[in-house]
Order: structure tokens, then C-alpha cells, then sequence
């Protein structure tokens, strides 16, 4: 017996859907394995990363506990701190284990004496390992807690080095290791100004002088300043002028180390102030590359 052509339609409509709806369904199991798949690639890389990013962190001596005081969300556009985690474990990599140690015993000796000048300036030619000296004695600084702030300048990064992102980034690493800076800040942090000396007022020196001194001159905190000759030319003059003019308005349990090459501008205003002088580059720098030298020749002979 034949079946009507519309039945014969029907049954042929019917197989075409259910064909269909398996085709569909199977393209949508595909999709939905290649998306499960993407995701956990994704997860991997990530995951990767924030090990990658962990393992540059404790490289740069930075603690989980401290890099989260210092990078807290809630302090966008008033103290907001600089991450340079990668250059400080980047220049690290770079120091030779037993060397720059006439460096770091000079500075502590400096850091203790109430009676020594307020700014240790480390000078040299380009190539003598400043910013290498810069990291470490940071890394040292941090382990024992006598680092106050930091700044790495870079003349490929100079937004990051603009006299007033300098100022909140700074403001921003003292809330995370000066008690009672940040409850401090929020008395002055509305400074509606361009000036600097007025930014410097408002963001870094009022609150220091407003918590109480946890600590005497002998054992002072450290606020290090790498490579000023990296600044941008236009950040330079008012960095400098804090630098020579403002550094008496902070509490005697605060110092300051900065590095540069020897150029005439930062060496007269530098000078005006009478810091304490240290050249890299002088016979026992000469003697440490030498030293390190010797141990690249014994790893490539």
C-alpha cells in the first residue's frame, strides 16, 4: 500500500530535523569541547604567569604580604605605587655575589650615623653598575625593614618619572612601610597643585612629620632614588631642586641614596647640600669588575 506524498513529505521533513538537530547538536558539542579547552589554555598561561610574576616579585626581595601593602586598589590617584619588581629583579640577576660589598658597608655606616648628611649620592659613568648597587641595597634594605620608598628611572619610561606620579608613587610605598603615614595622607592628599614643592609638602613631607618617629637618627629609613640622569629633561630641574632645597623638612629618621653619572647639573645642586660622596667608579669598583669579568670568562671558556 502507498503512502500519500504529503506522509512521504512528512516522514522525509521529520528524518531532514532530527538530521539536522544531531548536526546542530554535535557542531554545539564541538564548540563547547573547544571552548572548554581554550578556557583551560588560558588558565595555564595565566596561571603561568602569575607564578612567572610571583617568582619576579620574591626575586626583587618583595614579600606577597608587602607587594599587596603596597599595590592596594583603594588609593587610585593620590598615592598609587610603582611596581618596579622587573628591573629590581632584572638588575639583581646582574650583581656578582661578594662584590659592591665596600658600597653597601659605606651606606650602612652612613644610615647609622645620626650625624651624617641627609642624601648619600652614588656617582659613575654609564656601565659601573649604579642601578645594580641601587637594587641590591634595596633587597638588603627591605630584608631588615629599613627601606622607606624607591624609585628606578628610566629614560625609555619617562611618564612614569613625571615629578608628580614620582611624588604619589613614593607617598604611595610609605603608606605601606611607614605606620600611621597613610591615616597621615588623607589630611593632605586633596592638594589641588602643580607645583612641586607644594606636591612634595602635601604628599611626603606633613605626613612624615605628622606620625610618631618609630624609629631615632641611628637607625634611620631609606628612601633610594636611582639613575636622576635618566629623568626627563623636564623633570630633572624640580627633582633636583627638592632634592638641594626641601630634604630639611623631613624627620631626621629619614635619608635619602640617589645614583647618577657625574653631569654638571646634579652635581651643582647636589654639591650645594654637601652629601656625602661615593664614586663607583673608582679603584675597588675597578677591582669588582675584575671580579666579575673572571667568572663570565670561566662560564664561556
Amino acid at each position: 500500500r502507498r503512502l500519500p506524498d504529503r506522509h512521504v513529505d512528512d516522514a522525509l521533513d521529520a528524518v531532514e530535523d532530527d538530521s539536522a538537530r544531531k548536526e546542530a547538536d554535535e557542531q554545539r558539542q564541538k564548540s563547547l569541547v573547544a571552548r572548554a579547552r581554550w578556557k583551560r589554555s588560558i588558565a595555564k598561561v595565566g596561571w603561568a604567569a602569575s607564578l612567572h610574576t610571583m617568582a619576579r616579585r620574591r626575586a626583587a626581595g618583595f614579600s606577597d604580604q608587602l607587594h599587596e601593602r603596597l599595590h592596594r586598589t583603594d588609593r587610585p590617584g593620590v598615592a598609587e605605587a610603582l611596581d618596579f619588581s622587573a628591573i629590581i629583579a632584572d638588575k639583581r640577576q646582574q650583581h656578582l655575589k661578594g662584590t659592591r660589598e665596600w658600597v653597601f658597608d659605606f651606606v650602612e655606616k652612613w644610615r647609622v650615623d645620626p650625624e651624617s648628611a641627609k642624601l648619600f649620592w652614588l656617582v659613575g659613568g654609564g656601565g659601573t653598575g649604579k642601578s645594580v648597587a641601587a637594587a641590591e641595597l634595596l633587597v638588603r634594605l627591605l630584608g631588615k625593614e629599613n627601606a622607606a620608598a624607591w624609585h628606578f628611572c628610566k629614560h625609555t619610561e619617562p611618564a612614569r618619572s613625571a615629578p608628580a606620579v614620582l611624588l604619589r608613587s613614593l607617598a604611595g610605598m610609605l603608606c605601606a612601610t611607614v605606620e600611621g603615614f597613610e591615616d597621615a595622607l588623607t589630611e593632605t592628599a586633596d592638594v589641588k597643585t602643580d607645583k612641586v614643592d607644594e606636591l612634595f609638602q602635601a604628599l611626603i613631607a606633613e605626613p612624615l612629620q605628622s606620625v610618631e618617629a618609630p624609629r631615632g637618627a641611628d637607625d634611620a629609613l631609606v628612601l633610594i632614588i636611582d639613575a636622576l640622569d635618566e629623568l626627563p629633561r623636564d623633570a630633572l630641574k624640580p627633582v633636583l631642586s627638592l632634592l638641594s632645597t626641601e630634604l630639611k623638612e623631613l624627620p631626621p629618621w629619614i635619608k635619602i641614596v640617589a645614583t647618577s653619572r657625574d653631569e654638571a647639573q646634579i652635581k651643582a645642586a647636589l654639591s650645594g647640600y654637601t652629601p656625602t660622596e661615593l664614586r663607583v667608579d673608582e679603584g675597588r669598583n675597578r677591582q669588582d669588575v675584575r671580579a666579575y669579568l673572571t667568572v663570565l670568562a670561566k662560564q664561556h671558556v
